[in-house]
């Protein structure tokens, strides 16, 4: 052992004889495979000693970038987005978050104000009903978790049939306007809304295709409701199959949903998946803005990271997208604030400039987490 340790440490010409000792060689003519051989060692042991110096570096960026996070997430964050930190970095609980989660909800089982920042509407609403279901979706929950009070109101405000017509969900609802919310919030639509297929499309399936998934996850399938979730899910994804032009991220991200809840169901035979996860890569890829230029400028409400799509580099969306998921990690390790945030770099518009301040610094917190686990899934996927 100390022999071989001292080859490991020394130079090849002093390194080439003991290991000639140690295995024998008699023949000069041996040499030169020898050499070959150590150098290959050699060589291994510094890549292994370089990525091993890599990791622990980018090990020690991200627990400073953990820990600054972590004083601007207790000093700022609601209570809600506080119990999902402890949740995902500091082993608390998912009834926690399910607990905070509820105080959103209203007695119909939608969900309302301001769970979603961008709009401030108390009253229930399939978009931040929808929100709700990305978190409970976060958390964990299974389908054995059905019955908890939270998911069972979901499931009754969406089966009640308010705001549900043409088998859609509305993106918007009339009262949004009567409450501070971002202009792509406004009913009946944006100011620079158009009336083309492809925005037809965002509305009639964000969040209904989401939605439509979360039923059939969770949903007695001996219902009416069942059944119709089915259907939904069917024509959305048959559309989704046939639409040319889609690159809206917010609805391309509930078709990513809609096709985890019917594979974690085992619903796979009932839909055509193959078509559909292929679209779903191509989609995506051309959803997400490739350019790393685009980003230099800091995020634009036009840019589509990669993180919006994948946490890890055993999603099926990574290798079509690993050049700039890569170009992402960096960007984010680059670009935290001083006070420990990430910067916001949407805003409302002219309206409402004193709720968008509280507004804004609220999403800070929520970003501050979706960064963070980014970072932690891309790296625990390395090893």
């Amino acid at each position: 052992p100390r022999d071989l340790h001292y080859a490991r440490h020394s130079s090849l010409h002093d390194a080439l004889p003991i290991l000639c000792i140690l295995m024998g060689c008699k023949f000069r003519k041996t040499i030169a495979v020898w050499q070959n051989t150590v150098q290959w060692i050699l060589g291994i042991q510094i890549i292994f000693l370089g990525e091993k110096h890599m990791k622990e570096e980018e090990k020690e960026a991200f627990d400073n970038a953990y820990h600054r996070a972590r004083r601007f997430v207790f000093k700022n964050a609601l209570p809600l987005e506080l119990a999902k930190w402890q949740y995902h970095f500091e082993n608390g609980s998912r009834e926690a978050v399910l607990e905070t989660l509820a105080c959103y909800q209203n007695t119909d089982g939608g969900f309302g104000y301001g769970l979603e920042p961008d709009y401030w509407n108390p009253h229930s609403s399939p978009s931040q009903t929808y929100e709700a279901t990305e978190i409970i979706w976060e958390i964990g929950m299974e389908r054995e978790d059905a019955d908890h009070p939270v998911i069972q109101g979901i499931l009754e405000y969406l089966s009640s049939g308010k705001e549900f017509e043409d088998n859609s969900w509305a993106h918007t609802i009339d009262t949004n306007n009567n409450y501070p919310h971002a202009d792509w919030w406004h009913y009946p639509y944006a100011s620079w809304w158009e009336d083309t297929p492809a925005n037809r499309f965002a509305t009639d399936y964000n969040p209904t295709a989401g939605l439509a998934g979360f039923i059939l996850y969770f949903e007695d399938p001996d219902t009416d409701f069942y059944d119709l979730a089915k259907e939904v899910a069917t024509e959305a994804i048959n559309q989704f199959l046939m639409i040319k032009d889609c690159k809206e991220m917010y609805v391309v991200a509930c078709f990513c949903r809609l096709y985890d809840y019917i594979a974690e169901a085992g619903l796979e035979a009932e839909f055509p998946m193959e078509a559909f996860e292929k679209r779903l890569k191509e989609v995506v890829f051309q959803t997400i803005t490739q350019d790393v230029n685009l980003y230099i400028t800091m995020w634009d409400v036009n840019i589509c990271r990669p993180s919006t799509f994948l946490r890890a580099k055993d999603s099926m969306y990574y290798e079509m997208n690993k050049n700039i998921a890569e170009f992402e990690l960096e960007f984010i390790a680059k670009t935290q604030l001083g006070d420990g945030s990430w910067e916001v770099t949407w805003e409302w518009g002219k309206s409402y400039p004193a709720a968008w301040g509280v507004a804004k610094n609220w999403w800070k917190s929520k970003i501050a987490i979706q960064n963070l686990l980014y970072w932690s899934g891309m790296m625990d996927s390395e090893e």
